[in-house]
């Protein structure tokens, strides 16, 4: 489905039988030339992955925000942008969630060292955008503080509001009454940037990152209960090494943080280990590194509902996927053959729809320097993981009760 008023760009449709066959990449074509860029947001709707602001280069070779955005279907190999009639402030490295049918984008910048502080939502079926309201607003500080995660009807913003000191500080955002309702400060974890956000369908998990005033990272985090409205701490006992800018995913019962650099300040690629973190017992166990990926910085990491598929990041080597049953604290051995060949995917997007992994990221060919933005590419790849993982994927779907 195609989002009304959108424009459609045509690829070669997928084939019927594309979830069928072995492990491989395959790289998406058709991706339009007006699709966001460096910065961009992203989110999965369920059948698209949308993607919204970000820089572009002008004529001048600058980097300049701006407020494209696209989207693709899996399913049908098709590209669609869409911009719609009340566009917001183009923006980068903005939030972005999926709730009440809407795309809701929140803070980034609006060059170089400004914020745009407020948002807006993006409602396909009047192709219009209405902006967020102001008041109630928590005041996160900065667009990487940010934690926005979808609760379905509404979104739970936690972030950090620097004053004479930093805090942590949160909201939920009901778009379909565009307003804002405070929560509770009380108890919450020291506030951070560049943190891990995972919500569980009553929990919000916040852990690791890096304290905003001096960028030290943090190996410690919190648990918010919606209902109760109350913070409470996670375990340090058996916590993974303190880093930022790392990847975690709720897997059913557990929360798994994976990769990540352990100098926020320094950047580095340091880290191919992670843990599981249990909330019913408060206990973390490490993950294996027998077998690991390599280390990067940013992975995206996939539940399939059986494996996680750790995908793109920032690493010092070509990227392929890498899988993971925690069930068994295995590291699956994958292909990299037909891989995309690049030094590095900087802030990639990445879903899985129970097929493949649609990925959408920036490429680069050595040496990555920012004053040569000609080394760049900006490209999509579909990743279709080993027909035993989808297989258990499609396992663990059809033993899903129903809604």
């Amino acid at each position: 489905m195609l989002a009304c008023g959108g424009e459609a760009v045509l690829a070669p449709p997928a084939p019927a039988d594309a979830c069928v066959g072995p492990e491989r990449w395959e790289q998406i074509a058709g991706v339009p030339a007006e699709a966001p860029r460096l910065g961009a947001a992203s989110v999965w709707d369920g059948e698209r992955l949308l993607l919204v602001g970000g820089e572009i280069l002008d004529e001048s070779g600058e980097y300049q925000p701006a407020l494209q955005a696209a989207g693709y279907e899996p399913a049908t190999g098709r590209w669609f942008l869409f911009q719609g009639e009340g566009a917001p402030w183009p923006r980068f490295f903005s939030g972005a969630a999926w709730v009440a049918s809407r795309l809701v984008v929140l803070g980034g910048y609006k060059d170089g060292k400004d914020t745009a502080p407020f948002g807006a939502f993006y409602d396909f079926a009047t192709d219009r955008w209405t902006t967020m309201a102001t008041e109630g607003y928590p005041l996160a500080s900065t667009p990487g503080a940010n934690a926005l995660v979808s609760l379905g009807d509404r979104v739970l913003l936690v972030g950090s509001r620097c004053e004479d000191q930093c805090v942590q500080v949160g909201g939920l955002f009901d778009p379909l009454a565009n307003q804002w309702t405070p929560i509770t400060e009380s108890g919450a974890p020291e506030a951070r940037a560049f943190c891990s956000a995972v919500w569980t369908g009553s929990e919000l998990f916040v852990w690791g990152g890096a304290r905003e005033k001096d960028w030290v990272t943090i190996a410690s985090g919190g648990a918010y209960d919606l209902h109760a409205d109350r913070w409470s701490p996670t375990s340090l006992d058996g916590a993974p090494e303190a880093r930022a800018g790392h990847g975690a995913v709720w897997i059913g019962s557990r929360m798994l943080v994976w990769g990540g650099s352990p100098a926020a300040a320094q950047g580095g690629y340091g880290l191919a280990t992670g843990g599981l973190y249990d909330p019913a017992t408060d206990t973390w166990s490490p993950t294996t590194t027998a077998g690991a990926p390599e280390a990067r910085i940013l992975p995206k990491l996939l539940w399939t509902g059986r494996h996680v598929i750790v995908a793109g990041g920032r690493a010092e080597g070509a990227l392929g996927a890498a899988i993971y049953d925690p069930e068994a604290d295995r590291w699956l051995p994958t292909s990299g053959d037909g891989a995309p060949l690049a030094i590095y995917s900087d802030y990639p997007h990445a879903a899985w729809d129970g097929c493949r992994v649609s990925l959408w990221g920036v490429y680069c060919v050595a040496p990555c320097e920012e004053d040569q933005p000609e080394r760049y590419r900006y490209e999509a790849w579909a990743y279709y993981p080993p027909p035993e993982v989808r297989a258990a994927a499609d396992a663990a779907q059809a033993a899903k009760p129903l809604p």
